[in-house]
C-alpha cells in the first residue's frame, strides 16, 4: 500500500477489532479481545507492519532503526490480562530499543476506560508497566 504524508506528519494507526476475528458483525466480546491484546505480539507485530508500510512512504526503511521514544499510555491497559501478555517478545524488544520511555498515567481515564469488573487502577498498572521494563532491560533477547 501507499500512504500520503499527513499535513500534520502524524500517520493513526488503528485495527478495527482483535487480530484474526472473524465474527461479522463485530460485537462487544470483540472490543474485549481487542482491549486484551494491546502490547500482545501478534498486535504489536501488526501494528508495526503497517507503521513500516506508512514509514517508507516518507523515506524511513526501517521504523524500529530510527530512535524513538515509546509512550505508554496507562489507559490504553482495560483489563489485567492486557497488562499481562501471554507474549512480551515484541513489547520487550521496543521496551529494549527505545531511545527514551514515557509513562501517560491519567487515573481518570483508566478508571473510565477499564473493562467492567476489572481490579485495576493507575498504580497498579504503573507498577506492573515498571516491572515489565525492568524486565525487559535484564533480559537477554535470542
Amino acid at each position: 500500500m501507499t500512504y500520503e504524508d499527513p499535513e500534520n506528519h502524524i500517520f493513526v494507526i488503528s485495527h478495527d477489532c482483535a487480530i484474526g476475528c472473524a465474527r461479522k458483525p463485530h460485537n462487544d466480546d470483540c472490543v474485549v479481545e481487542h482491549g486484551n491484546m494491546v502490547i500482545e505480539s501478534i498486535y504489536l507485530d501488526d501494528q508495526l507492519a503497517r507503521g513500516a508500510e506508512m514509514s517508507r512512504c516518507v523515506g524511513i526503511d526501517h521504523l524500529e532503526s530510527q530512535p524513538y521514544i515509546l509512550d505508554i499510555d496507562l489507559d490504553a491497559f482495560h483489563s489485567r490480562q492486557a497488562i499481562d501478555p501471554a507474549d512480551r517478545t515484541t513489547f520487550y524488544r521496543l521496551i529494549r530499543n527505545a531511545a527514551a520511555i514515557t509513562v501517560a498515567t491519567e487515573a481518570e481515564c483508566v478508571d473510565d476506560l477499564k473493562f467492567d469488573g476489572e481490579a485495576i487502577d493507575v498504580d497498579f498498572l504503573l507498577a506492573r508497566v515498571v516491572e515489565h521494563i525492568k524486565a525487559a532491560q535484564t533480559l537477554v533477547p535470542g
